[in-house]
């Protein structure tokens, strides 16, 4: 399996249907306890061994302080609201397989099977089976550990109208409200900021990628910066740095 060492824009994670009776609003309280919120407005990753590989996401509010736009310089995304409530993405993407917000190894987001949740409800095992060129299917575990953090994305995402979706029973995008991605998406959404991800082949039980996160922390336990240590069975070792801006 060949995983990029480091996506900067992951899944918007725009998504309903929580099988849990709590609201996630509530769940991301449990987890972190009261914190304050923060809304992202600039993230940059640099990669250290080739520039063409950095990359940037500009976040635009509107007067209410919900995200009204999202932009990587290249591709552009607008928000439209009905009513207070998000109606609507259009742009240059689709929300939901487009690069936004998270910066995790796509396949995980797309395919995992979460096996099981740390004490704060963040997916910390999950099951990836994936196709190689031959047609044959590989197995392999993913390990996912945390900061006792909270998700630097969450509030951003609140903005934006995606957490309020999570506890609704309908979503207007054009999409059944029991969507395989919008229910997978929910299963793996993160109430703590990952730390480390490890995958295993299952069957060779060797490490095929790693990645390692080491931030640097604000007064508010949000990321102002983070130094990315990726490590692939086919690409060797990569570093990224990231930055964070808030507003």
């Amino acid at each position: 399996m060949k995983i990029k060492p480091i996506v900067l824009l992951s899944s918007i994670l725009m998504i309903l249907g929580s099988c849990s009776k709590e609201s996630t609003s509530d769940e991301f309280e449990q987890a972190n306890g009261k914190v304050a919120e923060k809304l992202i407005t600039r993230m940059d990753m640099i990669s250290v061994q080739d520039s063409e590989e950095n990359a940037s996401l500009f976040i635009n509010y509107d007067s209410k302080n919900r995200v009204s736009s999202f932009t990587d310089g290249y591709d552009s995304n607008v928000l439209v609201y009905e009513d207070d409530e998000l109606s609507t993405i259009s742009g240059g993407s689709e929300p939901l397989q487009t690069s936004e917000f998270y910066n995790m190894p796509y396949d995980i987001f797309q395919f995992g099977e979460v096996l099981e949740y740390d004490s704060n409800k963040n997916p910390s095992i999950i099951r990836l089976l994936e196709e190689d060129y031959e047609g044959s299917i590989q197995e392999f575990k993913v390990d996912i550990s945390y900061d006792p953090t909270p998700n630097p994305f969450f509030y951003t995402l609140k903005a934006a109208g995606v957490i309020a979706v999570l506890d609704k029973v309908q979503f207007n995008i054009g999409l059944s409200t029991q969507s395989p991605d919008l229910i997978q998406a929910r299963k793996l959404l993160p109430l703590n900021n990952i730390k480390k991800i490890v995958v295993t082949d299952v069957e060779r039980g060797s490490i095929t990628f790693q990645l390692v996160a080491d931030y640097v922390y604000d007064e508010d336990d949000y990321p102002i910066s983070a130094t990315f240590t990726a490590i692939s069975e086919n690409d060797g070792t990569s570093i990224f740095l990231k930055k964070y801006e808030y507003k």
